[in-house]
């Protein structure tokens, strides 16, 4: 139950949109249940969140590179400014 109630607190507070919030509060029920499930060692969860962030991290970097070029590319004869 604290588990649920935590994940839905968590939830609203990052709904930036109503699919965000049932994927953040979806991505925190899993992370408390993985925390029990390892027999409550914080670490097993901190590592999963941060390859979480690492690649959501590369995907927006690639996301960003096919809208804007990198300033380098700028730079380079012929480049539009």
């Amino acid at each position: 139950a604290g588990n649920l109630l935590t994940s839905i607190v968590f939830g609203l507070l990052h709904a930036l949109t109503p699919a965000y919030f049932i994927i953040a509060t979806g991505i925190s029920l899993y992370l408390g249940w993985v925390y029990e499930a390892s027999g409550r060692l914080l670490a097993v969860p901190l590592l999963i969140h941060g390859l979480y962030d690492f690649a959501a991290l590369l995907l927006y970097r690639r996301k960003l590179r096919q809208i804007s070029p990198p300033l380098h590319d700028l730079e380079k004869p012929g480049a539009p400014f």
